[in-house]
């Protein structure tokens, strides 16, 4: 059961789009899922890696997050750095 301090917010309070392409400013490949995740004041971005989450941007801007068609992963760009992601969400911190 979620508690306080763990609480996810619902897909209707942070609305997700991707877009299905490469982006070669972003140098991802063209058989790629793309979007940002832009959690709202007052929560933050958490990644899970899969051995728990993981913060988002530390300068709290949002996280743009892809998948590789190809390879069938999750990757969450994180202060620059591509990281495999089992999951995302905005979470109250």
């Amino acid at each position: 059961m979620p508690s306080p301090s763990m609480y996810c917010l619902t897909a209707a309070e942070v609305p997700v789009s991707y877009t299905l392409g490469g982006c070669s400013t972003c140098g991802i490949p063209l058989d790629s899922c793309q979007t940002t995740l832009a959690c709202p004041s007052g929560t933050a971005a958490r990644l899970d890696g899969g051995s728990g989450d993981i913060n988002g941007n530390s300068d709290g801007s949002p996280t743009f997050l892809y998948c590789s068609e190809a390879a069938g992963l999750w990757y969450g760009r994180i202060d620059g750095s591509d990281t495999p992601i089992i999951s995302a969400a905005c979470k109250y911190p």
